[in-house]
């Protein structure tokens, strides 16, 4: 698929947020409403310049914080690919503040 520049650099913003999203990580259990704004508005960019982020979405009330990691990853490997840009890699979440090991 072929992007115009102005798609281009909303595809790149979209990247530069969920990648931050991605390294921010999430505290606790749950996701906060803040974060999945973010990462919502974020998808929709993608909507607008026609590449479809349904896949993505998190589903409902849904803030479990495993199911939103995997998500975040899943749209950085695919945006990271569309753009032919080589995916950031992922955040070791063993040393992230907060972070228990079951």
């Amino acid at each position: 698929m072929a992007f115009t520049a102005e798609q281009t650099d909303q595809l790149r913003r979209a990247l530069a947020l969920l990648t931050a999203l991605q390294e921010q990580g999430v505290a606790g259990v749950a996701v906060s409403n803040e974060v999945l704004t973010e990462y919502h508005a974020a998808l929709q960019n993608l909507d607008e310049v026609g590449v479809s982020a349904d896949d993505f979405r998190m589903p409902g009330e849904h803030r479990n914080k495993a199911v939103y990691l995997a998500k975040v990853r899943a749209v950085v490997l695919y945006l990271s690919d569309t753009l032919s840009e080589p995916a950031p890699p992922p955040t070791d979440y063993t040393k992230v503040s907060g972070f228990k090991r079951a």
